[in-house]
């Protein structure tokens, strides 16, 4: 974990995106290589938002620093227009389309709202606080190419947790930066919990056509069930990992906001996603010999690492 913590220092994090984007970050984030595209699927990003335009426009910046350049990006509102004259008078080079909804209806139903106007072959949802990478969406295309049956691409993404400065209330410092290295991504794994943020999935709209989109009776854990779902049928380069072995974006942790007490409480509704029909699996024997053997090798080379420990704490927390 200290090995990632350069990526993005408390000090860039205070000083917002925009300042890193123009400093630049670091190149080296992976070992993935970018091979020259010559297929180019059009891409529907879809950016959920909620009364935060500054923390918006630092999202689309980076959507603007993309080095792919066949995408559309559509925002939605969840309330009132708070975001509209920004957006016209900073991002008119920006295929944007936004949408207010006028009420909350909750992160679900815009995510849904914004899946349904969305014109792209495959799809990319993102928060208003996730950073993009200039070569998130170049690198998803550069899987496309060399997959071009894969319906469903997954990279990873540096994960920052922030905490809340005791006495200023919206001041927000880094506590930990670290590189989300998931080596496996199956349905027996995401049935343990999501592992899979919100920008780190590209899929086929017609995924979506054909198995829905996000729970919108949750305040999180809203695309959880639509992973799965998209899991069982989903054609993939890469069946049991990630196919972007590179961070192509930055998501955001807040450990101590409400937000986050909101989500703890929430997590104790997760059991009952189990109750439905859609999230009932069945496993060979050859399948769980597998898992069983993998999860072996994991825990010895974490062990070989000196990591076992400090990756029971995180993970059991």
């Amino acid at each position: 974990v200290s090995l990632w913590l350069w990526r993005f220092s408390s000090a860039v994090l205070k000083i917002g995106a925009r300042t890193a984007y123009r400093k630049g970050l670091p190149a080296y984030r992976g070992a993935t290589a970018q091979p020259r595209l010559t297929r180019s699927p059009f891409i529907s990003v879809l950016v959920r938002t909620c009364g935060n335009p500054k923390l918006l426009a630092q999202a689309l910046q980076s959507l603007q620093n993309q080095s792919y350049h066949n995408f559309e990006v559509i925002v939605v509102e969840d309330g009132p227009n708070t975001a509209g004259e920004m957006i016209a008078q900073e991002f008119a080079d920006l295929d944007v389309r936004y949408f207010w909804l006028g009420e909350y209806l909750g992160k679900g139903y815009a995510a849904n709202y914004a899946m349904s106007k969305a014109r792209g072959e495959f799809l990319n949802c993102i928060d208003e606080d996730n950073l993009l990478y200039p070569d998130h969406l170049a690198l998803f295309a550069a899987v496309l190419q060399q997959h071009s049956e894969a319906d469903m691409v997954l990279t990873t993404a540096m994960i920052a947790d922030l905490r809340t400065m005791p006495k200023k209330k919206y001041t927000m410092r880094t506590k930990d930066m670290y590189l989300l290295d998931y080596d496996r991504i199956d349905i027996f794994t995401m049935c343990q919990y999501n592992r899979l943020p919100l920008a780190t999935v590209l899929f086929k709209r017609a995924l979506y056509m054909r198995a829905g989109g996000m729970d919108e009776t949750l305040a999180e854990n809203e695309a959880w069930l639509m992973w799965l779902r998209y899991l069982l049928s989903a054609k993939r380069a890469n069946p049991y990992g990630v196919d972007i072995e590179r961070a192509t974006c930055i998501c955001i942790t807040p450990k101590n906001l409400p937000q986050y007490t909101l989500q703890k409480a929430y997590s104790k509704k997760d059991d009952s996603l189990f109750e439905q029909t859609d999230m009932q699996f069945t496993l060979t024997p050859a399948e769980m010999r597998f898992i069983y053997r993998e999860m072996l090798r994991d825990v010895e080379q974490l062990k070989k690492e000196g990591r076992l420990e400090d990756f029971l704490e995180r993970n059991l927390q």
